[in-house]
């Protein structure tokens, strides 16, 4: 592994952006590491599409900050699977609802953070493990979280917010 770009910021000031033009061929992966103290309000903007779960660990992590309500699409493989977790780190309300490649609700749940869950595992969370049954799915989630949330695969899953990523 080589690193290609990094950025270090003063948590002390708000407006710091690092830009970084990634280029590379369709097949390639990279990985963006993230360390927050929990004191930042980051994002990605115009990401295409990312492979989360890949090592089988905490490198399936995805920190959602002020998640409020998002919509994701994954593939899951014809003659395997994809599992993941949801909750809301911060005290407060969250929900999540996945869809099957036909926009069929297939999973359901609504939970409550009752304490601070960024470096515990949260009183409640939404696990869910979809099978491909046979055949590659593009199936969706919606996300929503009263504050920050995380997302974690624990297997390994081609996601986007653009559903155009996986014509590729």
């Amino acid at each position: 592994k080589k690193v290609i770009a990094q950025g270090k910021f003063d948590p002390k000031n708000e407006d710091q952006i690092f830009t970084f033009n990634l280029k590379g061929k369709p097949g390639d992966e990279f990985i963006l590491d993230i360390r927050d103290i929990s004191c930042g309000d980051w994002g990605i903007a115009a990401i295409t599409g990312a492979v989360a779960g890949s090592e089988g660990d905490s490198k399936g992590r995805i920190s959602l900050a002020r998640n409020g309500m998002r919509k994701f699409y994954f593939e899951v493989p014809a003659e395997g699977e994809v599992k993941f977790r949801y909750y809301g780190t911060h005290i407060g309300p969250w929900a999540i609802t996945v869809y099957d490649e036909n926009d069929k609700v297939i999973f359901e749940q609504e939970g409550t953070t009752l304490h601070y869950s960024m470096r515990r595992e949260a009183n409640k969370h939404a696990d869910v493990t979809i099978k491909g049954n046979g055949k590659k799915r593009l199936c969706s989630m919606i996300t929503w979280a009263e504050s920050d949330a995380i997302l974690t695969f624990f297997t390994p899953a081609r996601f986007s917010t653009n559903p155009a990523f996986f014509n590729k």
